[in-house]
């Protein structure tokens, strides 16, 4: 316990700060406590000194007798704090975090993540204020999600249906929300409840009923599959590429440029023809943050060689240098989650489906590129795992000395590694790309 001028304002271990008071011998009557101890409700040292002297005066004033105080008025601030509803409580959460966003992932942050799943927590709760929401409300909404269907909007059996309504329906199982996505929402919900606290919207922390309720039910390896030597073989070995049929550019090259690169979807489908670069005799994939372009974090922006496979047996530079338009795939076009929607949406929806891919299996979609790269590099004994993740833009090396101190392998280190990518069940010499 930390103890600051004056010597009745204490903090506890979890970073709450507490007025805490010796009543004096002569006030203390009939075996009454001898300790007056009030929490602030906040972790800012001079909000709580502010507090701290109005619990002196009331003290003072009272002769120690606390009985007729309302221990919840701490302040006009405080008042005004805990009158707010939780719609506004809401809004102001989610102003205060748009400010940490960066601009490329607020829209997906806010739209796709926090506000329907905190929506759904006003839907079942309603618009109270804050400060009257109690762990039994947190309980009342965690048995609800455990009751709710999935898709309930594009189900028609469920769509339109209130919560009341729903709560009274027979939900097959299948039909329920999975695991994982309850689980998403908890840990989006909890994070708003302890915001509440922490800004003195709350009485208590309202968070620890949705805390460790859902385990994880597979390792993060297994959330995704990366394809298989007869997946690769669906994948290419069709008339889509023996015989030219994909209807444009991005549909023969951004599954390839997967295949070699290990690069992210976006990062892909909004690349420039500036971003393909020769540097030290090398052509690489400069995937940067230039102009609109987005990446998921700092250590996305990085360099990576291109496999001789797409240079040589299959002309990748001639698309690039085939046209003066900035975009390299100038006919996918931006949407507020970036350039790979409609991209995503056509390889996962259509094309997995056309050729079988898939079908029945733990989850494989376009990310599986990615899971695929970095698999084949983990079957080799003799590749360090901070290499790979250079290559996929990972944070890289978990020990400080690598991370923090080391510098980056060599261009021609990259490229060797990136050149050791061996794909013999795939035909690319009968590859036509002529769109």
């Amino acid at each position: 316990m930390t103890v600051f001028n004056p010597s009745y304002l204490v903090q506890s271990r979890h970073g709450i700060w507490y007025f805490q008071m010796q009543v004096p011998p002569n006030f203390c009557k009939n075996n009454s406590r001898t300790l007056i101890r009030r929490s602030l409700r906040t972790r800012d040292r001079n909000v709580a000194l502010s507090r701290s002297k109005f619990w002196y005066l009331k003290v003072v004033e009272l002769d120690y007798d606390l009985s007729s105080l309302n221990s919840n008025e701490t302040s006009k601030e405080s008042d005004k704090k805990s009158s707010l509803s939780l719609g506004e409580c809401i809004e102001t959460f989610i102003s205060e975090k748009k400010r940490g966003w960066r601009d490329p992932h607020s829209y997906i942050n806010e739209h796709k993540d926090y506000r329907p799943k905190l929506s759904l927590l006003t839907e079942i709760l309603g618009n109270p204020p804050s400060n009257d929401i109690t762990k039994a409300d947190i309980v009342k909404y965690k048995n609800i999600l455990f009751k709710m269907p999935s898709n309930r909007n594009k189900k028609p059996k469920y769509s339109g249906q209130t919560i009341e309504q729903l709560m009274d329906m027979h939900i097959p199982p299948n039909d329920l929300l999975s695991n994982t996505t309850i689980s998403n929402n908890f840990v989006k919900v909890a994070s708003f409840l302890s915001w509440l606290s922490e800004n003195d919207l709350a009485q208590t922390n309202l968070s620890s009923p949705l805390r460790r309720v859902i385990r994880k039910e597979k390792v993060d390896s297994e959330l995704r599959s990366e394809f298989k030597r007869h997946d690769l073989e669906a994948i290419f070995n069709n008339d889509f590429y023996l015989k030219g049929k994909h209807r444009c550019s991005a549909h023969f090259w951004i599954p390839l440029l997967a295949l070699f690169t290990g690069a992210r979807l976006n990062e892909l489908c909004q690349l420039d023809r500036a971003d393909i670069v020769l540097i030290e005799g090398i052509w690489c994939i400069d995937i940067n943050r230039n102009g609109r372009k987005r990446l998921k974090n700092l250590s996305s922006a990085r360099i990576v060689p291109l496999h001789s496979t797409l240079i040589n047996e299959l002309s990748f530079l001639e698309l690039v240098k085939g046209s003066e338009e900035i975009k390299l795939f100038p006919e996918l076009k931006e949407s507020p989650e970036g350039y790979g929607q409609s991209f995503s949406k056509w390889f996962n929806r259509t094309y997995r489906k056309n050729i079988g891919v898939g079908q029945g299996e733990r989850r494989k979609d376009f990310h599986s590129f990615r899971h695929t790269f970095a698999n084949y590099f983990k079957q080799l004994n003799d590749v360090q795992e901070f290499r790979v993740s250079e290559l996929l833009g990972h944070k890289g090396s978990s020990t400080i000395t690598y991370s923090r101190y080391g510098k980056e392998s060599s261009l021609v280190a990259k490229a060797a590694l990136i050149e050791s990518l061996q794909f013999p069940m795939i035909r690319f010499d009968h590859f036509n790309h002529n769109e």
